[in-house]
């Protein structure tokens, strides 16, 4: 005598392709399907034929207003007035002043990155250089070295 429940069993889970086999979820359209053709581009149109959006708009303005003269002083624009306050605050010991001085003038440091040792990434950099200088430098195809 079986006893019913009203629990569904786990379905046994499907086999994986294989590589390189591509892999279809649900089913596949009838042949003729014609849904989201309406909606498809044209062959030979762009969907968009202007390229990507320039956002340099308020980049462009800002120039164009830095580089006009100083209604106060004549012969200062909106830049260099700009700069000299910079220089003021720094001189005056403010230090966001002096680290955007910096960071404008000689540019941002780079930072240091340390890994642990047995890091994959570690290990593989170092496999790389060891290639490298068993290999020696790469050759144009004139036979030159490149440097």
């Amino acid at each position: 005598m079986k006893i019913r429940t009203s629990r569904k069993l786990p379905r046994k889970p499907e086999p994986l392709p294989k590589s390189g086999a591509a892999v279809v979820r649900g089913r596949p359209f009838k042949k003729g399907n014609q849904l989201g053709r309406r909606t498809q581009f044209r062959a030979g149109v762009s969907p968009n034929p202007g390229g990507r959006t320039k956002w340099a708009v308020v980049s462009e303005y800002l120039r164009k207003q830095l580089a006009m003269p100083l209604p106060m002083a004549e012969h200062k624009t909106i830049a260099s007035a700009l700069g000299d306050i910079l220089i003021d605050q720094g001189l005056a010991g403010s230090l966001e002043a002096i680290r955007e001085i910096l960071d404008r003038v000689e540019g941002k440091p780079r930072q240091a990155i340390e890994f642990a040792k047995g890091d994959p990434l570690t290990e593989l950099l170092q496999e790389c250089r060891q290639m490298s200088t068993t290999i020696g430098p790469p050759e144009n195809t004139d036979g030159e070295v490149l440097n």
